[in-house]
């Protein structure tokens, strides 16, 4: 069974335009962090949430996105090309309902 997104000319205008826009660090953990791990950025422990997520997202490992700063600035280019990407993939992810062992479930 396939799992389609209906996508309209706008939308797909939209995630076009998302896939070009460099997405940072910090705003990325903003908008998924508390979402994902239940931190919050005045929380304690979110900024170690953030690095957990960002080294998950990347395969990166988390001394390494250490090493970035605290604010992330250090990141390479490259990192926030990534971030644009998997912030498209966690909104579709988000708005469509997929079972929870999606795609293991799925027909071969």
């Amino acid at each position: 069974m396939a799992y389609l997104l209906p996508l309209t000319r706008k939308k797909g205008y939209q995630v076009i335009e998302a896939l070009r826009t460099k997405l940072e660090p910090s705003e990325y953990c903003r908008k998924w962090v508390p979402k994902l791990h239940g931190k919050y950025p005045e929380d304690r422990g979110y900024y170690l949430a953030c690095v957990k997520e960002l080294s998950e997202v990347s395969g990166i490992t988390d001394g390494a996105i250490r090493n970035w700063g605290t604010d992330f600035k250090k990141c390479p280019e490259y990192f926030r090309n990534l971030l644009s990407w998997v912030d498209v993939v966690r909104q579709v992810q988000s708005s469509v309902d997929l079972p929870p062992s999606f795609p293991s479930d799925t027909e071969k």
